[in-house]
């Protein structure tokens, strides 16, 4: 398990794909994780990729530019035992265009593929 114990800045993500995502629990103890993250990659967030995770009690601040399906907390959610509770999102998204998919995204969760539970307090984003 991760706890935060302080508010933290970054510049990556973490769980860059299918293939290798995050599984773990990540408890933001209510602190704030300010991201400045630029990708031209989809499916982008501080959590790229989750499978079988639990994100809860975290305040997400900053940016992020990157390709469809991204989100401000999770990119792309992979199976079904997954959890995001208790998390507050109030970053700018700008999401790149893309034709046939549109520029869609979240403000939590950029893209489900498959069912998942959500527990979500609040979502403010500038798309």
């Amino acid at each position: 398990m991760f706890h935060l114990d302080n508010d933290l800045k970054v510049t990556t993500f973490i769980g860059s794909s299918e293939e290798h995502p995050f599984t773990g629990t990540f408890d933001g103890g209510g602190y704030t994780l300010e991201i400045n993250i630029t990708s031209d990659e989809d499916a982008i967030g501080p959590f790229a990729a989750i499978r079988s995770a639990t994100i809860r009690n975290l305040h997400v601040t900053g940016g992020l530019r990157a390709g469809v399906c991204s989100g401000g907390v999770v990119g792309k959610v992979y199976g079904s035992k997954n959890l995001v509770e208790n998390c507050r999102m109030s970053a700018t998204l700008r999401l790149k265009r893309n034709n046939s998919k549109g520029p869609h995204g979240g403000g939590i969760v950029g893209h489900g593929k498959q069912d998942y539970k959500r527990r979500f307090q609040s979502a403010w984003c500038h798309l």
